[in-house]
């Protein structure tokens, strides 16, 4: 058990065993801060001269005395951690000791990328404002000198671990926690830019646009008012990508004001503004997307590929972190195509996409290319020819070598991109590509790997599709061999992911882990199910809702389940309902029988029960059941009897 506490971040406060301590006066209170703070001995005459700096030695010892005798009546049972010898003074710190000083200083010593974003929260909750704050000895100035001395070292180091907490936040996709600890860094220094600048990108990276641009506001006029001077062009280039709109998460809950007396508070069941789901259960995957993502920007090309089953949040994760990306100090180029299961026969469809989109944004395309590699794009950009009506025509020859040609020049303009700064192209669904669109990003792959271009190839693959295209695989294991593959696979979000989900739309809700526990049964975990049916509650009014002591608009979560118990059955969302169809749709026959075979026993099942009401045989079925279980429309169970089951029973 503690015994002592001091804390000196903020105004000073003393505790024995959890109780304020009382001094007689500012001078005992100093010295106890002085030992504790510099530890070691000191002599007594050193002390004398730092505290009665006018008065003479014996005096100036006789005061030190008392004082020290003053500091020991005060601390009570830990007086005994006062030591004397001689002309020497102390205070042992090996006792039971807690000092918010001593916290701050061992995480900011050791802090590394490694540092855990927990012991980074830890040590910035000491923070509670600067050292000693609003405490002075006006007759001691060298230990006002000391004071100030330390003060400015204890905010540098709080600085920094804002800093570093607020990356962390926001590198892990924990954005309230960001805005929240921004907000802080802000509070406790009012004229650090860089602490404006982190609070703006968390508030944009949350959909809250005008947050954002109200806070660079602040900035912009507290700087001017208090030192005269103009924001950073980091800061006044990230406020005009938030004006230009490029972020792409829906916005954010608004607050609800605060009513004023006399007004009564908003009632009603339902939240009237759209949720916004927060990203859960994809800390690990944002964070290896951004340390990939930080490896390429240095010239080591990087592949990244994202794969889950239809509803996993694929591309939510992919759009989240390009967001990050391009809202950093050194914004990335997110060039961004898509590839449709429609448009599987369209030569190069998404990469054709995302350079158009992008070269509609460049002034001058002449500036990145030769007219000789703009001859070879317009292949793929035939508006390029309108623009430069005197480009020559490509080069001729046969089929692999007009190919190869335009591979080359698609590889030459991302390299020129990537010179500016760092480049990411993200194709979605990549599975619905043609063989073409395949050979040209492992052409991409390869090339700017071997030219060190500070770019990464972001790719979303369904999962379904590495089962039911075998090229698709093949693909995947030869772009692994030749390039730096990182494969991150997005699982279900577990009941404890739904159950952090419920604690943001409900903070301090006791029910938070119970209707965690609700949405798991009911969605599986798929995070587009678990979106689609939140939002569809909260249109039907099943979502009830209460204003917080803060103004804002919070769940109900006791309240919520008891409605939802009391509905007979919670609806399936369209667009849900839909996925499920379109998954459905693309079995293969075989796979079909044997899952409306598992409809009709409507429970576990065996194999072989599975193959008989299905009426196929054992080989058929073995094959039908891998689909099946590849697809995650079927589950195995623990259970040896009947070891089969639907993935959810909405799909039953």
């Amino acid at each position: 058990m503690t015994i002592l506490t001091l804390r000196l971040l903020g105004a000073p406060q003393a505790l024995y065993q959890g109780q304020p301590l009382k001094f007689r006066s500012r001078k005992v209170l100093a010295l106890l801060i002085y030992l504790v703070v510099e530890g070691g001995q000191h002599e007594r005459d050193k002390l004398t001269d730092l505290f009665w700096p006018e008065t003479d030695q014996q005096r100036g010892r006789t005061a030190l005395r008392n004082t020290l005798a003053r500091l020991r009546q005060s601390l009570a049972e830990a007086g005994e951690f006062i030591l004397t010898e001689g002309s020497l003074v102390g205070f042992d710190l090996a006792q039971q000791l807690d000092l918010d000083v001593r916290a701050v200083d061992a995480v900011a010593s050791a802090l590394s990328p490694a540092t855990p974003l927990d012991a980074l929260q830890t040590a910035i909750e000491q923070i509670q404002g600067e050292f000693l704050e609003g405490f002075s000895l006006p007759d001691a100035p060298d230990f006002e000198t000391w004071a100030t001395g330390q003060r400015e070292w204890q905010h540098r180091r709080g600085e920094t671990l804002f800093g570093a907490a607020v990356r962390r936040q926001i590198e892990l996709g924990r954005l309230t926690e960001a805005v929240d600890t921004a907000t802080r860094w802000t509070q406790y220094a009012p004229l650090t830019e860089t602490a404006y600048r982190r609070l703006i990108e968390a508030h944009a990276l949350s959909g809250d646009r005008t947050a954002a641009l109200q806070t660079y506001d602040t900035c912009r006029r507290l700087l001017a008012d208090e030192l005269g001077v103009s924001p950073a062009t980091e800061t006044t280039a990230l406020a005009e990508r938030i004006k230009q709109d490029k972020i792409r998460r829906a916005p954010r809950q608004k607050t609800t004001p605060r009513p004023t007396s006399g007004d009564a508070p908003p009632t009603g069941p339902a939240i009237p503004q759209p949720l916004v789901i927060p990203l859960v259960g994809r800390a690990a995957e944002y964070s290896r997307l951004v340390s990939i993502y930080r490896q390429a920007a240095q010239g080591q090309f990087q592949t990244a590929a994202l794969v889950g089953e239809a509803g996993m949040g694929k591309t939510r994760l992919a759009e989240m972190f390009l967001d990050w990306a391009t809202l950093e100090v050194t914004p990335a180029d997110a060039l961004h195509g898509r590839a449709f299961e429609i448009g599987g026969n369209l030569p190069y469809q998404p990469v054709v996409e995302a350079l158009r989109l992008r070269l509609d944004r460049e002034n001058a395309p002449d500036d990145l290319l030769d007219d000789v590699w703009l001859a070879e794009l317009s292949q793929l950009l035939p508006e390029l020819r309108s623009r430069y009506p005197d480009l020559p025509p490509p080069m001729a020859g046969n089929a692999e070598f007009v190919q190869a040609r335009l591979f080359e020049a698609v590889a030459h303009l991302g390299a020129a991109l990537a010179e500016r700064q760092p480049l990411i192209l993200f194709i979605d669904d990549v599975q619905w590509a043609d063989a073409g669109t395949w050979e040209l990003l492992h052409y991409l792959a390869r090339r700017w790997s071997a030219l060190k271009t500070p770019a990464l190839l972001l790719l979303t693959i369904r999962q379904e599709g590495l089962l039911t295209i075998p090229a698709l695989r093949e693909w995947l294991l030869g772009l692994g061999r030749d390039t730096r593959l990182t494969r991150l696979e997005l699982a279900p979000l577990s009941p404890a992911d739904l159950s952090q989900l419920a604690r943001t739309l409900a903070p301090d809700d006791a029910a938070s882990a119970r209707f965690g526990t609700w949405l798991a049964a009911e969605t599986g975990g798929a995070p587009f199910f678990v979106a689609e049916l939140l939002q569809l509650l909260q249109q039907q009014a099943m979502l009830v809702s209460e204003t917080q002591a803060d103004g804002r608009r919070a769940i109900n979560m006791a309240a919520t389940l008891a409605r939802l118990q009391s509905a007979r059955r919670v609806p399936l969302p369209p667009t849900v309902r839909d996925l499920v169809l379109t998954r459905l749709g693309r079995l293969s026959a075989k796979a079909n029988e044997l899952l409306l075979a598992g409809a009709v026993i409507g429970r576990q099942c065996s194999f072989e029960r599975l193959c008989q009401v299905a009426r196929i045989d054992e080989f058929d079925g073995l094959t039908a059941l891998e689909e099946l279980l590849y697809s995650r429309l079927m589950l195995e169970t623990e259970t040896e009897a009947r070891p089969f089951t639907f993935a959810h029973d909405n799909i039953r």
